[in-house]
């Protein structure tokens, strides 16, 4: 004789464990052939009795899943403070990501950062590597990278220049307040002042502005020029 399902999902083993169960609350009393008769043994009512089967269905399909440990789902409050975390110090380090999708670069202060957050005691000291790599907003693959590289001080670097001047143009101002706490390449810097600031300056420009301003230091070309540009 072959019993019905008790869970459709549920492995023959589960069935049989379920029915030996019930043989030992049962102990030595007859066995109830009727729902009636179950009752009447357990002194169960019926509503409460058919709202807790379900339950003991979904009960038998979780026993019967293979072994192994599923992988935990991110702790919530971890998460969020992550994500918190990362977009604080965008914001208060500008440059610190470059470029999309695979040709995206990051400075050596945010990996130092994202780094720091495993520490014992910090906000992701819970999270697995790719739990805290998906709430940073990076490969799983370049947070394994930064892992294994040794996590080197922050030297100090030397302090820069204060600008030689002060402009009231509008476009060589926003160069001169911008500049000194960009943390990315040059070129980046002068990406996103045509892209979020709207100049038209070209990079030579802006490289003379920064030169002039003492800001920035070009590499020799072997001729001693002035800084300026054609008719600035």
């Amino acid at each position: 004789m072959t019993l019905p399902a008790i869970a459709p999902d549920a492995k023959p083993s589960v069935h049989a464990a379920v029915l030996l169960f019930a043989r030992e609350l049962l102990e030595d009393q007859p066995w109830p052939s009727t729902v009636a008769g179950i009752l009447a043994v357990t002194g169960a009512g019926r509503s409460q009795a058919y709202a807790m089967l379900p339950r003991l269905r979904e009960t038998a399909v979780a026993l019967a899943a293979p072994a192994g440990r599923p992988s935990p789902e991110p702790p919530e409050a971890a998460t969020v403070a992550v994500l918190r975390a990362v977009r604080d110090f965008l914001m208060e380090h500008p440059g610190a990501v470059a470029g999309r999708g695979v040709r995206r670069s990051y400075s050596d202060e945010l990996r130092r950062f994202v780094v720091g957050l495993t520490a014992p005691g910090a906000v992701a000291q819970s999270l697995t590597v790719e739990q805290l790599a998906d709430a940073a907003g990076v490969s799983a693959g370049t947070l394994k990278d930064w892992l294994r590289m040794p996590l080197t001080p922050n030297l100090e670097e030397e302090p820069t220049a204060e600008p030689a001047f002060e402009s009231p143009h509008p476009n060589l101002a926003t160069i001169l307040a911008l500049w000194p706490s960009w943390e990315g390449t040059f070129h980046d810097f002068c990406r996103m002042l045509r892209e979020d600031h709207r100049l038209t300056a070209g990079d030579t420009f802006v490289g003379n502005v920064l030169q002039a301003a003492g800001l920035r230091t070009r590499k020799p070309r072997g001729r001693d020029e002035a800084p300026w540009s054609r008719e600035t």
